[in-house]
């Protein structure tokens, strides 16, 4: 089990996320739970609050992809090394 603690800038309120166990826990779904909820409630927001959101999603949604472009790599690679790619 691994727990982080979030805080929010602008109110200073901690939440914390659990995260399942680091053998079944896979990347995204380590970033899906962290940034769960994090999406609603636009209407009480700002402008400010929506592109700082946007910029953040942007963010991961690069690191994701990097991360795909590793693991896709590393198929390639057993592909190559057991002759079937």
């Amino acid at each position: 089990m691994v727990s982080v603690v979030l805080i929010d800038a602008k109110t200073g309120q901690a939440r914390t996320v659990s995260l399942a166990d680091r053998k079944s826990l896979s990347y995204v779904d380590a970033m899906n739970t962290l940034i769960q909820g994090g999406v609603g409630g636009v209407e009480r927001e700002g402008r400010q609050d929506i592109v700082k959101r946007i910029e953040n999603l942007e963010k991961l949604i690069q690191s994701l992809r990097s991360y795909l472009d590793k693991v896709e790599k590393e198929q390639e690679e057993l592909k190559r090394q057991i002759g079937g790619g």
